[in-house]
């Protein structure tokens, strides 16, 4: 399994009085200063690609409201998830908090100050910077976003705090009931009434062992229209070697004839098409690859793959998810209405 998330270094911030004019316009001009909010700005690479500028002027936001601002606040939401290296489905150039006092106005366009208090042992400290714990953070998302993003984020923020361990899955299992009862019992108090029921279903379904944002998206758009959770990194074993694919569902069906059979679907997704380039380690990469899906096709599974374009299309993702299923044993799923929107 890839290494877990951790913190991200933050960038540095400068206010407009300590730089001079000069300065300011020339670093401005080779676009290696961006203004972030009001009399603040970050440095950045102008080389990075456009994804990692994105999460660089989201993290300098919130490095510029820790010093613009006078009174005391604790990050929140997507903005802690970011800070803490959580997973994301896209970057929020939005900075959320929690903020004392009675501040004014609530929200500005890059800032949402969110309505509660948040307790000492809820908040932590992660790189200088106030910010809600991993399991204030999975509340609160989980609540409140998207549900696709929602999942995106608790998977990751699940992932951190259980350290999933394939080869152990017993531990691993115990210690994510644990955790999932935990956030359970901390979503009925009083203060967690907004999108509850949301994100009940999140905290009950996400999963550790996912292992970025396109595998959590397309275990939601199975989840949201009514197929049951999957195994996920389930091992595969074959003569030649033992395969992990992102998620497996196993299904034991009965024919007409009351005979059963067994139906093994396995989904992978693949965020790595963009990047293999072309040249020889390209071309082994697609034969490794090739090699892999027939061996585990030959356990008589069926592969479904995904990248990310198919993620755009959930009903056709869908489709073919379960094609391989009886369209009888299709009519009997119910959708999830907590995780189905648009």
């Amino acid at each position: 399994m890839p290494e877990l998330p951790t913190p991200p270094e933050l960038p540095r911030t400068y206010l407009t009085g300590e730089l001079t004019a000069p300065v300011l316009a020339r670093m401005i001009g080779a676009e290696r200063l961006v203004p972030v909010r009001k009399g603040a700005f970050v440095v950045v690479d102008p080389k990075d690609p456009r994804w990692h500028r994105k999460r660089v002027l989201a993290l300098g936001r919130c490095v510029a409201a820790t010093r613009l601002l006078s009174r005391d606040h604790v990050f929140s939401h997507t903005s802690a998830a970011l800070l803490h290296g959580c997973a994301l489905w896209d970057v929020d150039p939005r900075v959320h908090l929690f903020q004392s006092g009675n501040p004014s106005p609530g929200h500005t366009r890059n800032l949402v100050r969110h309505v509660g208090a948040i307790g000492e042992s809820e908040r932590t400290i992660v790189n200088g910077l106030t910010v809600t714990t991993l399991e204030r953070t999975i509340l609160d998302c989980a609540r409140t976003l998207h549900p696709r993003d929602a999942l995106v984020v608790v998977d990751s923020a699940m992932g951190i705090l259980v350290k999933p361990d394939r080869t152990d899955r017993t531990g691993t299992d115990k210690r994510t009931a644990e955790l999932r009862a935990r956030l359970l019992r901390l979503l009925d108090e009083p203060g967690m009434r907004r999108g509850r029921r949301q994100g009940r279903v999140v905290i009950a379904l996400a999963d550790p062992y996912a292992e970025s944002p396109g595998e959590s998206a397309l275990r939601w758009i199975a989840l949201a229209r009514g197929l049951p959770p999957p195994v996920c990194q389930s091992a595969v074993r074959t003569d030649a070697a033992t395969y992990y694919t992102d998620m497996r569902w196993r299904f034991t069906l009965t024919r007409p004839n009351g005979t059963q059979r067994i139906v093994t679907i396995h989904a992978e997704f693949d965020g790595r098409i963009e990047y293999r380039g072309t040249g020889p380690e390209a071309s082994r990469i697609v034969t490794d690859e090739k090699v892999r899906e027939d061996r585990i096709r030959a356990t008589r599974a069926e592969v479904v793959r995904a990248v990310w374009e198919d993620l755009a299309h959930t009903d056709r993702m869908f489709a073919r998810l379960i094609d391989a299923l009886p369209i009888s044993f299709v009519h009997s799923l119910r959708a999830r209405p907590e995780l189905l929107r648009p």
